[in-house]
């Protein structure tokens, strides 16, 4: 048995243990504990009994290891049941002494000689052969007087802990993949298990689904040498495999298996719908495209979304709506077309059920439509007032909780909202973001609104696109943050707020201000992914990228570039960002919130 621990050690070299016979005969040994031969040996046992030396190196810890556990204080020694021996074997142990990177020991004891006998060695992790088993071996032999016996003996080590390691845990949905599982067992203490011994007890590896879209190469692992067996995933959706290893007297251990949508190499840029291209784009670190993305129906790109994986939606004044396969860029056939919505003016992705959603200019309402899997689009859903509070006649932005479902619905242009009721705008006209929560059978329920009037020293005219981020952790323990472009000329702001804000009362998270010329009347928002905004300008025609904006920082610290001629000389209308974001797992720090 070789110890090791992982990263620190090597693998040793030469057999585990010798027992050297020698050709001599006589009465016994030193140091050996006598033990009363049985009957089928007693004849010869009168007669005479081998002197048996045993020699062992153990290796130090953070050393270069024999095959021998680490860990190792005293070592037991048995000849076909009857006990021969017990060696302490530390360095200031009788027989051993510190050689080097190891202890090195050597016991004398009394064999029978003659008769088949089978040797059996165990290492102990405290003196006197106590504490835990570490590694166990045997071997039969027959024990030859008047000649040097050299017995091998290599032992397996004993399981007491285990780990289960897989290559890809996260294998991508659409692609069979072989992932490696790989099985590390330890000793008592603590040292991992290494080759050249089988482990004492074989390891037992299960998984827990029954779909057939993973299979084990192997469900036993009995050697350090051949520890790793193959998971085949077929690449089905929506596949979760728990792997379970288990070993007599060892506590279980797991390895979980979930597969991911496949998803968009385009990652860290943004995406911009440009009227005057005619398309979308996409800018990574320059004020000219990367490239650009068009095809289908798509006219004239008024607004821009990415779903769950990456792919690209864009809307246009003309009605039509175009999702385009993933990574696609140039002039591509969409996957999926849609007609008929109006004149788009917002677009956002539903990761809770797969969904379009979109609103168009005059119409008082947005609307939901679904594609199958062969990419036919469904009947679109619309959704037009809200008790007591509706839609305006342009709706300019739409945001999406991907933790809840929660749906965030922007007015563009200010409201007359009489009496008291849950606005608290106190009869001035003033700005509402609608709220609505997603229900069990994918509808949508209004359930509040915020009000914007100028509590935050700012007039809010007009708004311009909204964008949600679903990672932060507000002061007041509520999760994700709506950010607001202030689209009104000369009111350069984007203000954050928490999900927990209700009607007039705005718990802010962060402003966004002061950048100058450069940021004038922001219209378009989103999320970068982490923690931070790109930001688009409808009267400098600037991409700014703001990151750390629980900060409030007054320039943007990012990517930032004046979109010029290859835009066509033109502000995005709407820019979207991918990214890889797992739904209620991410957090960060709480902020300190001010109302």
């Amino acid at each position: 048995m070789n110890a090791s621990f992982p990263a620190r050690f090597r693998r040793g070299t030469a057999i585990a243990l010798a027992l050297a016979v020698a050709g001599c005969t006589g009465s016994g040994a030193g140091n050996v504990v006598p033990q009363r031969p049985d009957a089928a040996g007693a004849a010869t046992a009168r007669r005479s009994v081998a002197r048996l030396t045993m020699r062992v190196k153990i290796p130090h810890r953070r050393r270069r290891p024999a095959y021998i556990s680490s860990g190792t204080e005293s070592i037991v020694v048995h000849e076909s049941g009857k006990l021969l021996g017990t060696f302490n074997s530390t360095p200031s142990s009788q027989g051993c002494s510190l050689v080097g990177s190891t202890t090195q020991c050597r016991f004398t004891m009394g064999a029978i000689p003659g008769v088949a006998r089978t040797i059996a060695v165990s290492a102990f992790s405290g003196l006197g052969g106590g504490g835990s088993v570490l590694s166990t071996g045997s071997v039969a032999q027959t024990i030859v007087a008047g000649k040097a016996n050299t017995i091998a003996i290599t032992l397996g080590g004993v399981p007491a802990a285990l780990a289960l390691t897989l290559s890809n845990p996260s294998p991508t949905e659409g692609t069979s993949a072989s992932i490696a599982l790989t099985v590390t067992a330890q000793d008592a203490s603590g040292a991992t298990i290494v080759a050249p011994g089988n482990y004492a007890h074989a390891i037992t590896l299960s998984d827990s689904d029954t779909s057939g879209a993973t299979s084990l190469s192997s469900n036993t692992v009995t050697s350090p040498t051949a520890n790793t067996v193959t998971v085949a995933y077929d690449g089905a959706s929506n596949t979760s495999a728990t792997f379970t290893a288990s070993a007599p007297g060892v506590t279980n251990a797991t390895a979980v298996l979930k597969s991911v949508k496949p998803h968009s190499s385009f990652v860290g840029g943004v995406w911009a719908a440009i009227p005057n291209l005619g398309s979308v784009a996409y800018y990574d670190n320059a004020a000219s495209p990367n490239f650009g993305l068009s095809g289908g129906g798509l006219t004239s790109a008024s607004a821009v979304a990415v779903d769950s994986t990456g792919r690209v939606l864009a809307g246009d004044a003309n009605g039509n709506i175009e999702l385009w396969p993933l990574n696609a860029t140039g002039a591509v056939t969409p996957t999926v077309s849609i007609t008929g919505a109006g004149d788009v003016t917002a677009l956002a992705w539903d990761p809770v059920n797969g969904r379009i959603i979109f609103a168009a200019a005059n119409t008082s309402s947005f609307g939901v439509v679904t594609a199958n899997a062969s990419g036919v689009a469904g009947a679109i859903t619309r959704y037009y007032s809200a008790p007591a509070y509706p839609l305006a006649s342009t709706i300019s932005g739409l945001a999406v909780d991907p933790n809840t479902g929660t749906l965030y619905v922007a007015n563009a242009t200010p409201t007359s909202i009489s009496g008291s009721g849950s606005g608290g705008c106190n009869n001035f006209a003033c700005i509402n973001i609608l709220v609505f929560t997603l229900q069990a059978d994918g509808s949508y329920q209004y359930d509040h609104d915020l009000d914007l009037e100028d509590n935050l020293s700012s007039n809010w005219y007009n708004v311009g696109q909204i964008a949600f981020d679903p990672s932060v952790t507000n002061s007041d323990g509520s999760l994700g943050a709506l950010w607001v472009a202030n689209e009104t000329p000369g009111y350069d702001i984007v203000q954050g707020f928490a999900s927990s804000s209700r009607g007039g009362t705005l718990l802010s998270v962060g402003t966004l201000t002061g950048d100058g010329a450069d940021l004038i009347a922001p219209a378009t928002v989103a999320w970068d992914g982490g923690s931070g905004l790109w930001i688009g300008d409808q009267s400098s025609t600037w991409l700014q990228h703001w990151t750390a904006i629980y900060s409030s920082p007054s320039v943007p610290t990012g990517n930032s570039f004046y979109l010029g001629a290859a835009d066509g000389n033109a502000s995005p209308t709407g820019i979207a960002v991918f990214s890889v974001y797992t739904p209620s797992l991410r957090r960060r720090p709480a902020l300190r919130g001010h109302r």
